[in-house]
């Protein structure tokens, strides 16, 4: 990248009273874009500019000047969800002085797309009737029609293979390599790390391919949209397949297939940049279809790019990872491993779980009934400081983690035991042996380690989690200092991670999620203007979404070497 210009040289911040004013230098001759963002209580309360100033201290890739100030990017997006990577997206858009257009979006989950729509302003959307997982799936395979669905080996690249001695000649060929990883994938086991599981190289499948010509079908969800109106394609196949929160046997999982719409996709509308974001696992699929999509776009003409995104390591207070391809048709993007090296902070540590949420720490209430109006009034996003009603185990846990005394903690390890001796699910002998080692654990510590500890001891947990059968973070509470753990749709529950408040006897409202991933307190997360979300689903929304940053480092990535890409 030698020789080229600095993305950004500068990032200006300047404070006033009532705002923040904010310059980005994106070309040669110090011409400037400037965006101005309201205080609130003359505060940073929008984690977004934490982070920006947060950046601003160390950006060092160098990419070609920006020429796309003042236009205007195009967006659809398949398994869109609630709007994250758009989000991410968006944003680096509105900072580089290119206007967002959202055409159209498409999910199985028609709240979730009402979301999206609402947030933005898509002008099409497809599947809002459709819930059912198998309709959605169709609607999805119906946007192109042809044999889209099994790429062909046309020719292999002779000196890849031959420097691994690689030698496939045909389907067949590559159809018994697939056989073969599936077979060494079987031998998994939970506790080898996901470096050492077994990857299909690229180089073993980087032929050329064809598929039978996708185009647009003129029955699909997306047939008022024209050949070349889409500029960009971002997409998020199901990822729970790849997910190394299940079990391996789902590998094959069918919805694992769908990765391969999105080549077919942008191939039939002719679009330029593609992103796709899933799980780090998938990678490591039976199929190889992250190395199949490469290998297809290759073959139409596009540069590839891909890897895995780390939000801490960006700086941001959350240690989410995502697995990106990105390819563009024309120019080249730049790699993840240069993003990711633009956006580390090499001295100090990321921002931290204060950073995004401790102005909230008064606004929430414990109530699932919402609708019944059981709630605090926080002007219209009362249902974004909501948690559910806890049963009186995670009574007693949050008991134990707001707790600031040796005192307190045994007292809810007391109240905790006679709730497992009144289940009456194991031996009495059991239970009070595990309590007793517990208590004892707790007298030996000082009241320090305990606080600082963060964890609830494991002989608190239930009975499964005595068997070392789940992860050692659940029950865990969050250190205002350091990043949060992976969001995810149980983060309102304190037995599915480390979801407990640093200081508070609960787990984290919405809004304090919403935070973590990105969102911007303006966010609607209602579908219609009247409806409020469940508590439910407005989890599984927050849960599931790719975090702000890591869509804003993918366009980052896209679009980074100049707009001029048609």
């Amino acid at each position: 990248m030698q020789g080229q210009e600095n993305l950004f040289p500068r990032m200006r911040f300047e404070y006033t009273e009532d705002e923040i004013i904010r310059d980005i230098q994106i070309g040669r001759e110090g011409d400037f874009v400037s965006t101005k963002v309201k205080f609130q209580d003359k505060e940073f309360n929008d984690i977004r500019d934490w982070w920006k100033t947060y950046l601003s201290q160390d950006q060092q890739t160098k990419v070609k000047a920006w020429s796309g100030k003042g236009k205007e990017l195009n967006v659809a997006e398949l398994f869109s969800g609630p709007g994250g990577l758009a989000q991410g997206v968006k944003t680096f858009c509105d900072d580089i002085g290119v206007k967002f257009q959202s055409i159209a979006a498409l999910d199985m989950n028609r709240d979730a797309l009402r979301v999206y729509e609402r947030n933005h302003k898509t002008q099409y959307r497809a599947s809002e009737s459709d819930t059912d997982w198998e309709s959605h799936k169709g609607d999805v395979e119906k946007l192109v029609s042809g044999e889209w669905k099994n790429p062909k080996i046309t020719k292999r690249v002779v000196d890849t293979h031959k420097e691994k001695g690689i030698i496939i000649t045909s389907d067949d060929d590559w159809k018994r390599k697939k056989a073969a990883h599936r077979g060494l994938r079987t031998k998994w086991k939970r506790h080898q790390k996901l470096s050492q599981r077994p990857t299909l190289s690229v180089k073993e499948i980087e032929a050329n391919y064809k598929i039978d010509e996708p185009k647009i079908n003129p029955d699909g969800p997306w047939n008022s949209i024209k050949e070349g109106g889409i500029d960009l394609l971002l997409a998020g196949p199901p990822c729970q397949g790849h997910s190394n929160l299940n079990n391996h046997s789902r590998r094959d999982d069918d919805k694992n297939q769908l990765y391969l719409v999105v080549p077919a996709v942008a191939f039939a509308w002719d679009i330029p940049l593609v992103i796709i974001e899933n799980v780090e696992g998938v990678i490591h699929d039976v199929s190889g279809v992250v190395q199949q999509a490469e290998g297809l776009f290759r073959s139409y003409g596009y540069s590839v790019t891909r890897g895995v995104l780390a939000a801490h390591k960006m700086g941001w207070p959350q240690t989410r990872k995502r697995y990106f391809l990105i390819a563009r048709k024309k120019g080249t993007p730049i790699s993840i491993g240069e993003v990711m090296e633009s956006f580390s902070i090499h001295n100090g540590e990321p921002l931290g779980v204060k950073d995004a949420i401790r102005d909230l720490k008064g606004e929430t209430t414990f109530t699932r009934d919402i609708e019944k109006g059981n709630v605090v009034s926080v002007d219209d996003r009362k249902h974004m400081f909501t948690v559910p009603k806890y049963s009186p185990k995670e009574i007693a846990r949050a008991n134990y983690h707001a707790s600031k005394t040796k005192r307190g903690k045994l007292n809810a390890v007391a109240t905790l035991e006679k709730i497992f001796l009144g289940e009456g699910i194991l031996d009495k002998s059991i239970i009070n042996e595990n309590f007793k080692q517990a208590k004892e654990e707790i007298q030996k510590r000082s009241i320090q380690d305990l606080l600082d500890d963060h964890d609830l001891p494991t002989r608190l947990h239930n009975v499964t989690h005595w068997e070392d059968t789940t992860y050692p973070t659940v029950y865990g509470r969050l250190d205002w200092d350091k990043p949060s753990g992976t969001i995810t749709s149980g983060y309102m529950c304190s037995g599915r991670g480390r979801f407990t408040h640093p200081d508070l006897g609960r787990t984290l409202t919405p809004m304090e999620a919403a935070r973590l991933q990105g969102f911007p307190d303006s966010y609607d997360w209602k579908p219609e203007d009247e409806r409020i979300p469940s508590a439910t689903n407005i989890a599984q929304w927050i849960g599931d979404a790719v975090p702000m940053p890591l869509g804003y480092a993918a366009a980052y990535s896209a679009l980074g070497n100049g707009l001029d890409f048609k």
